[in-house]
Parts: C-alpha cells; structure tokens; sequence
C-alpha cells in the first residue's frame, strides 16, 4: 500500500513545538486556507453533518447551534 503523503503546511504544522510557532503556520496559510481545503482536501464536512442529521432526524424539527471557530467554511 502507497504511503500517503500530508500536505507540508499541515506536517509543519504537526511538528511544530510550539503554540506559537503552530499559530504561526496557520497565519501565513489563512489567505488560502478555504480554497486549499475545499480543492486540495476535498473538504465536506458541512454536507456530511447534514447528511448525518437528515438521517437521524428527517422531520427536520430540530434546532441547532454551530459553535464552531474558524473561516465558516
């Protein structure tokens, strides 16, 4: 089996020590953090949690707060 390689920003990342030098890696990455994750990555996590909630509750009679952080992907 091929072994698969991690995008260098997110194995910088990985292997930085500190907080600081892992805020660092994100900031020079945030002016194409959407578009790399999006095209790169294939990044759906949006429609895959509405797929799943669908799933579990198809009456739609439910509320939902989004309390995540980030670009609002």
């Amino acid at each position: 089996m091929p072994k698969k390689t991690i995008n260098p920003r997110l194995a910088r990342n990985y292997h930085e020590a500190t907080s600081e030098k892992s805020r660092e890696v994100y900031r020079q990455w945030a002016s194409t953090y959407d578009r790399e994750l999006i095209e790169d990555f294939g990044y759906r996590a949006p429609e895959a949690a509405v797929e799943c909630l669908l799933e579990y509750f198809p009456s739609r009679q439910i509320e939902i707060l989004d309390m995540g952080c980030g670009t609002g992907l």
